[in-house]
């Protein structure tokens, strides 16, 4: 019931893979494994082949050399054997010294104008143990960005943009399902109404 976990996801978001040679994550930056001189720093491993709606993807492993040392990622990749795009990445810090390891993973989905554009965010990262009972239970937070309502090409000026880089509103606990069902990019299942139940009344 509060609103603190809301800003720590907003400050993950979408970032460009092609764009340059780093992939931010909590607002600390790593090389990327697409950027320019990338295999003298990270080895890449194919491990499978599969075919996905009638595309061919290669699915790749990547991880720092041994020898080198730098801000690095750890993960998967998707090869779209077609145009050679990266439709699905996953990304883990290796520094051990991280405050909070953050796993990333981003989708990406072929426009109508043919080029590929973020689909999906999803972000998880380890929370404190909770003790209950004599039990230790091990959770984690999870928060799912998806794009909706794309328009390719819009006409934009200086003038739509404000000067608030990060606007939240809080919806009230009370707030009826109907309400909170139109932003809920899947409908919960019947563990995760449990969940809500048993966490609010602890």
């Amino acid at each position: 019931q509060t609103s603190i976990f809301n800003l720590v996801f907003s400050r993950i978001q979408f970032q460009n893979l092609y764009a340059g040679d780093y992939l931010e994550v909590f607002q600390v930056e790593y090389v990327s494994p697409l950027a320019s001189g990338a295999t003298r720093r990270y080895d890449f491993h194919i491990e499978d082949t599969l075919v996905q709606e009638g595309d061919t993807l290669i699915r790749v492993t990547y991880a720092p050399k041994s020898s080198m040392a730098f801000k690095s990622l750890r993960g998967t990749l998707w090869v779209h054997l077609g145009d050679y795009a990266v439709p699905h990445i996953q990304a883990v810090p290796v520094d051990k010294n991280v405050l909070v390891r953050v796993s990333v993973e981003q989708e990406y989905r072929k426009a109508e104008n043919g080029r590929w554009f973020p689909d999906r965010l999803t972000a998880r990262f380890p929370l404190p143990r909770i003790a209950l009972r004599g039990d230790t239970l091990e959770s984690y937070g999870r928060s799912t960005i998806t794009v909706k309502d794309i328009v390719l090409d819009p006409q934009l000026h200086n003038s739509d943009f404000g000067v608030v880089d990060v606007e939240e509103v809080i919806a009230s606990h009370k707030s009826s399902e109907k309400f909170l069902e139109q932003y809920r990019d899947s409908a919960l299942n019947d563990k995760e109404i449990r969940t809500y139940e048993v966490i609010d009344s602890i």
